[in-house]
């Protein structure tokens, strides 16, 4: 329980058998109100060995409210002056924009939930450049021109400088938490317009000029409705029009054409042709440390076709959280693309994978060593590193004993053949790519 407390919703212990359909009802209720997140609870042996009970639950989504949390029509009015005022305001979208979907929609041929249509109606009408969370990445598809990319604890140079230069920061299902904002060290805009479903989250970490509490979808409509006809200044059509050209040299910059003949293989290169080779449709799952931030280089099409460990950022969910999308969502293409160092973690994964007729396809950035940490200490400290390197452990023929297929990959012009067997194979397949090391995400590379 005290282990539990600090890191769920909420946590019980039921000593008794007789209180066990009153605490599953409460567990599943509190999980999926308000901002959905886990329960603990935990069974006292007897509780669950003394005879047997009879007891049937509802489905579970029935112990959530069916209705949306509609806002204060007056916080979206304040919202909305400050938004007239704005002469380079940036929309940071986090997870409840996500969270907030209902249902899917096509939005300008893009398959998107319903909040997501509401922040790129938004932007669009009022032409505002929009940013993620890690969390939040997928909330928005990244192609569209008024999307910028994600910023959190690390991110592109380009949504960070959006970011720095903005003079208004509307934070919708974003609760500007730690790792978001670097520990609360980064500096945002002095007026904030904050959006959140829970009452308590609003303002918490930052003062804000404005709070709208309610679900994602109903605020971002008040507030498109009350910004309705609202002229758009000339200083911020002109600023989102720079930064679509900026956009465009930080593209070249970030995955130049000579990467295609590196060796070592470059990891922007290497993320680059998983996303060329992958489906639209297909899900990644983008492991802790460099692996992550080496994905913000790749498009993401569709909500929750991204996934990644945000917050504590911990090691070895990669192979587990691939395994379950394949089997929630067995249609699409899954890749999961980790580190060597989290994969040892959970290399014995992938046995169940294979026991249980998942196919994934599973990319190893090889750099021998906890990649993240090493460039840490290279950053911060120079050339001093403890407990960082590995000896070269060749994850393939790991694969290949598990009863996987194995294949390494050390050239870049080999890779688009190896994406493209793996994809086809139908079967659980690793791909050991040795990956220059140099490339350090600590020294800000794109």
């Amino acid at each position: 329980m005290a282990l539990f407390q600090s890191l769920t919703k909420w946590s019980v212990l039921v000593t008794a058998p007789e209180r066990i359909p009153h605490v599953m009802r409460e567990a599943f209720r509190r999980a999926l109100m308000g901002c959905p997140g886990p329960v603990l609870v935990d069974f006292s042996r007897d509780a669950v060995e003394e005879g047997e009970l009879e007891f049937t639950p509802a489905a579970p989504l029935t112990y959530r409210a069916a209705g949306r949390v509609r806002p204060d029509l007056v916080d979206v009015v304040r919202a909305a002056r400050g938004l007239r005022e704005a002469r380079r305001p940036v929309l940071w979208a986090g997870n409840g924009v996500l969270i907030s979907e209902a249902s899917a929609e096509v939005f300008n041929g893009v398959l998107i939930s319903e909040a997501s249509a509401e922040v790129l109606a938004l932007a669009e009408a009022q032409q505002i450049p929009v940013i993620t969370t890690f969390n939040g990445i997928g909330a928005v598809p990244t192609v569209h021109p008024l999307v910028f990319g994600p910023r959190s604890r690390f991110g592109t140079r380009l949504a960070k400088e959006i970011l720095a230069e903005a003079d208004l920061l509307i934070a919708v299902g974003n609760s500007l938490n730690a790792p978001s904002t670097s520990r609360w060290t980064l500096k945002l805009p002095a007026r904030i317009i904050q959006v959140d479903i829970e009452p308590s989250m609003v303002g918490r970490h930052y003062p804000c000029e404005a709070t709208v509490v309610g679900d994602a979808r109903e605020a971002l409509l008040a507030l498109a409705s009350a910004m309705k006809g609202a002229p758009i200044p000339a200083a911020r059509a002109e600023w989102v029009a720079d930064l679509q050209r900026r956009r465009t040299a930080w593209r070249a910059e970030a995955t130049p054409a000579h990467f295609a003949g590196k060796i070592p293989i470059k990891p922007q290169y290497l993320v680059q042709r998983v996303r060329a080779m992958l489906p639209e449709s297909g899900i990644i799952v983008a492991g802790a440390g460099n692996p992550g931030i080496w994905s913000h280089l790749m498009d993401v099409y569709e909500p929750r076709t991204y996934l990644k460990p945000v917050g504590f950022g911990n090691m070895g969910i990669e192979v587990p959280a691939a395994i379950a999308a394949k089997l929630a969502r067995p249609a699409r293409h899954v890749v999961t693309i980790v580190g060597d160092g989290a994969l040892g973690m959970c290399v014995a994964e992938l046995e169940t994978a294979v026991r249980e007729r998942t196919p994934l396809v599973v990319v190893v950035m090889n750099n021998r060593s906890y990649g993240n940490i090493k460039q840490e200490h290279e950053a911060k400290y120079g050339p001093r590193y403890i407990g960082v390197d590995f000896g070269d452990v060749r994850f393939d023929l790991v694969a290949q004993g598990f009863g996987a297929r194995g294949e390494r990959v050390e050239r870049p012009e080999a890779l688009d053949d190896a994406l493209r067997r793996a994809f086809a194979a139908e079967a659980v397949v690793v791909l050991d790519v040795p990956i220059d090391d140099q490339e350090n995400v600590w020294k800000d590379p794109f």
